[in-house]
Order: structure tokens, then sequence, then C-alpha cells
């Protein structure tokens, strides 16, 4: 067959008028994507009622000692050693996922996670994997974890006493320096002068 004949022959044309009517939906499909409004709206809250009430409740009990922050991702607070591998460091935060924490307390003036909050509630095997999945990380990095009753919710009294540990500095003995690693320094005492 030749070009004049292939021209004239139903099926080709038949397929030709396809192609064109496709080729015209799918740029007509994405000037209107293009164009359509962004399928997004503001949330009304970002915290179920009582999750307000525990964060206000958090705040009262955490004063100026620190900052309350929510809905925290893992990979936010935590990460991987810098002694490990990349590779190992990618594993590591892969490990973490999407996990979050419900609340952190850090330090005011460096924003240095102080401890970790997770209101308690559910129970099943799954949810005692997660929790000690979570013990597990917190204690390998050194962050605190602080479990909330529903007793412990709703009273500020109770969430002071809970974060008393970590918000309160440890007494200490002056002349100690974490940096001489144990070793005391001799202390030179000269006489006054008069």
């Amino acid at each position: 067959m030749d070009a004049p004949a292939l021209l004239h022959n139903p099926v080709v044309l038949i397929v030709a008028a396809l192609a064109a009517l496709l080729l015209i939906w799918l740029l007509f499909r994405a000037a209107r994507r293009r164009n359509a409004p962004l399928p997004y709206v503001r949330r009304q809250a970002l915290l179920a009622a009582p999750e307000r009430a525990l964060l206000s409740g958090l705040r009262q009990a955490a004063g100026e000692q620190a900052i309350v922050l929510f809905k925290v991702p893992l990979r936010n607070a935590l990460a991987p050693r810098r002694t490990l591998r990349r590779r190992q460091q990618r594993k590591a935060l892969a490990r973490l996922g999407d996990r979050r924490f419900d609340f952190l307390l850090c330090a005011p003036d460096d924003t240095r996670p102080l401890v970790a909050i997770m209101i308690e509630g559910e129970t099943g095997k799954r949810h005692r994997k997660s929790r000690q999945f979570f013990d597990d990380v917190c204690a390998a990095a050194g962050l605190g974890l602080l479990r909330l009753d529903p007793e412990q919710r709703h009273s500020v009294e109770a969430l002071h006493d809970a974060l008393r540990s970590w918000l309160e500095p440890a007494p200490s003995d002056p002349r100690a320096d974490p940096l001489l690693e144990g070793r005391q320094e001799p202390i030179l005492d000269l006489p006054e002068d008069d």
C-alpha cells in the first residue's frame, strides 16, 4: 500500500481521529488542572478539645521552665548517632517513620528537648509494641518519656508533679565540673588585702 491509499483507508482515518481526540482531551484536562483551585482548606483546630485542655495544663505546669510543643515527629526531636555510616543513618531515620510525640517540652533558651509526653489510652498487642519502641528510642537517645494517665491530664498540680524531675535542676556539687569527669581542681585561697 502506498501513502495516498493509506490516507483513504477507513481504519487508519478512525485511528488518527481517535488519537487526535485523545490529544485534545489530554491538553484540555491539563489546562483545567492548572486553573483549578488547590483542594485544601484550613483546619478548624490543630488539636481536639481534650488535647487543647492538656496543652493549657502543660503550659501552666511548665511555666517559664519549658516550651510546650505538640505533635512533634520523632525525626525532629531525635537524630541518628553521628558515628553511624550514612546508610545506617538513613535506616535509623526510616525506622522512626511518621511516628510522633503527643507533646514535647523543650528548654526555652535553646529548644533542647527535655521530655516527651505520650497520652495513654490504647491497649492491645500493637500498642504494646509501639509503646516499647518509644521506650527504647527515648532511652537510647537520653530523652525523658512521660506517659500521662487520664487522672493526670486534668490537674495542673498532677502535671507539675509528674514533670518536676525534668523541669527542676538536679542539686549538684558546685565544685564538681562535668567537663572534668569527676576530678576536682584545687581551689586557690589567697589572703585578702587590708
